[in-house]
């Protein structure tokens, strides 16, 4: 008996970690989507120093969490996401409307989606991850 209470116990704590981390991915990403958000609509009315204040806040609050993302996240996401804000400061610099609000969203959807992945769901339970190896069709 004493040691299904001590599993049960390092199950619980194991639950409420993985509970813990998907709020603060939740929180996160959704202040940073908030910040990219409101520099897209900047840059439609043609703001282009706030929207590029914000989009650099807005960096700065996801490189603050590298190390972070990196632990708990898939390195290609957090590479993409890094990608996605050197795209998106660049297309600001050069006032580039179009490939701005494209890159802009295309970040957004990513963020949310990583954070969608985090989340506790039945989807998310029951996807098993695919090798390379073991999900490339046979030659």
């Amino acid at each position: 008996m004493k040691y299904l209470m001590i599993a049960l116990a390092l199950l619980a704590a194991i639950f409420a970690s993985v509970m813990a981390n998907a709020s603060y991915i939740s929180v996160k990403t959704g202040e940073i989507t908030a910040l990219l958000e409101e520099a897209d609509r900047r840059a439609d009315s043609g703001d282009w120093t706030g929207a590029e204040d914000l989009t650099k806040k807005a960096h700065e609050e996801w490189t603050s969490l590298g190390d972070y993302l990196r632990i708990v996240l898939r390195h290609d996401q957090v590479d993409e996401a890094d990608r996605s804000f050197s795209e998106v400061l660049g297309f600001i610099e050069c006032q580039e409307a179009a490939e701005y609000c494209a890159t802009n969203d295309s970040l957004v959807t990513h963020l949310k989606q990583m954070n969608d992945m985090e989340q506790l769901s039945l989807s998310n339970f029951l996807s098993i991850p695919c090798l390379p190896a073991a999900c490339s069709a046979p030659s």
